[in-house]
């Protein structure tokens, strides 16, 4: 099939937006958002989710039907390349954005670094991914980043970290730099966007030279 040629979105169009979805599917989708809008049952079934996991009950597969299916594009980019290739069809490109927040060690943050940086090979190779994105909660402490970004004291042991982050940083933007592949930073809350912005710039500085490889975003609803 050949995709289709590129003209004007009208973003009032639902048929536009919903083209490629069956019936069915936008049926589930719209159970999904009716549960979603529930607070107490959204709490309970997150509670119960919580449980079973525990006690290695196999939800997975109910989580991947409901929840995944409608806003994870898979759980590895292999996963992923059937929704890519889906959304292509449809003059839809896409963006690996590897959603890994809330780790504490460095065993962890290197795991996902290494995992951001497959994204940007995976982007080289694939016309279908115009560029990479990443949070930098993803390979740093949430508290180191606010403490930095607060302009407090850090300990030895914190400076080194923050080096440790500066070092996986620069190693994301220069697996980008290498295959000319364009980098977003994803923006985060306003106490820890003053760390991610002074990142930003000097990465903008070292590899911007040429052409915008570092980019930054911004959160609409930011005060």
């Amino acid at each position: 099939m050949q995709p289709e040629k590129n003209h004007p979105v009208n973003f009032e169009n639902t048929e536009t937006a919903f083209r490629d979805q069956s019936n069915a599917s936008l049926r589930q989708s719209y159970q999904l958002f009716n549960v979603m809008n529930n607070r107490t049952l959204v709490q309970t079934c997150k509670q119960l989710v919580g449980l079973a996991l525990a006690i290695h009950f196999p939800v997975n597969g109910i989580l991947r039907k409901t929840i995944y299916r409608h806003f994870v594009g898979g759980v590895s980019i292999t996963d992923c390349s059937n929704t890519i290739a889906r959304l292509a069809k449809r003059n839809v490109l896409s963006i690996l954005d590897y959603a890994q927040e809330g780790e504490e060690s460095d065993a962890a943050f290197d795991a996902t670094c290494n995992e951001i940086i497959r994204t940007i090979e995976f982007a080289h190779d694939n016309p279908r991914v115009p560029f990479s994105v990443f949070k930098i909660t993803g390979i740093a402490r949430f508290d180191l980043l606010a403490k930095v970004s607060e302009e407090s004291s850090l300990t030895s042991e914190e400076e080194a970290e923050y080096r440790r982050v500066e070092t996986r940083i620069n190693a994301i933007f220069r697996r980008g730099y290498e295959l000319d592949v364009p980098v977003m930073i994803d923006a985060e809350e306003t106490w820890i966007q003053p760390v991610l912005d002074n990142l930003v710039l000097r990465m903008m500085a070292q590899y911007n030279g040429k052409k915008a490889i570092v980019q930054n975003t911004y959160q609409m609803y930011r005060h």
